[in-house]
């Protein structure tokens, strides 16, 4: 299958990704040198990110990996289950860089940071956050500590993310367009105002660019 659909749009290109990803490492191999690090990749949308943004980091570190899920196959967020084991071994005396692809409401990245903090001891204050797209709404939840890009609150698909458990293999960031029923943002509207659309594609491109 293509990465053209009729239902998608292109929001960002794998160019941009990349640049964002690499001033996310270079954040991290800046506030990192020379520390015990353990990097902890949640799967399964994170893993391009994960990849992409370890290959670029200069810091040592020890790989761990924690299988959530929270979507269920739709387009709407619900409950998060935890897949793995967290094993306190694994994270004695380490800093934590917990990796997450999306920052939607932040339930995720808050629940599974608090199981590392609770199962393996590992205090809050070395545990550091990131994710490479963090979406404009609000939420109860703290923020990560590093994100790469701010996108709208719309649904997205590629490099990590899934609709129905497809696209996650595209190189480019897409916007879909959310199905009958699905309840929709204000920035859903943008699919049916190019002004807006190109506006929001101008933020975006600054973002990388910068």
């Amino acid at each position: 299958m293509s990465e053209a659909q009729t239902t998608m749009r292109m929001l960002i290109s794998k160019q941009h990704l990349q640049q964002s990803v690499q001033k996310c490492a270079d954040v991290i191999n800046a506030k990192f040198a020379g520390k015990d690090v353990v990097i902890v990749g949640i799967l399964k949308g994170a893993v391009y990110f994960y990849v992409d943004l370890t290959r670029k980091l200069t810091i040592l570190h020890s790989c761990y990996f924690i299988e959530a899920t929270s979507y269920h196959d739709s387009q709407s967020q619900s409950g998060l289950s935890i897949f793995s084991s967290i094993t306190p071994q694994k994270f004695a005396g380490k800093h934590v860089i917990l990796i997450d692809e999306l920052y939607d409401n932040g339930h995720t990245l808050d629940t599974i940071k608090t199981a590392i903090h609770e199962k393996a001891n590992v205090p809050l204050d070395m545990i550091f956050t990131c994710t490479l797209f963090k979406k404009k709404k609000e939420t109860k939840y703290a923020l990560p500590d590093l994100f790469g890009i701010s996108i709208p609150d719309i649904w997205v698909v590629g490099y990590g993310l899934d609709d129905k458990q497809q696209y996650r293999h595209f190189e480019n960031l897409y916007a879909i367009q959310k199905n009958e029923g699905v309840e929709k943002t204000d920035d859903d509207k943008m699919f049916d105002d190019d002004a807006l659309w190109n506006n929001m594609m101008f933020s975006i491109i600054a973002q990388c660019n910068s």
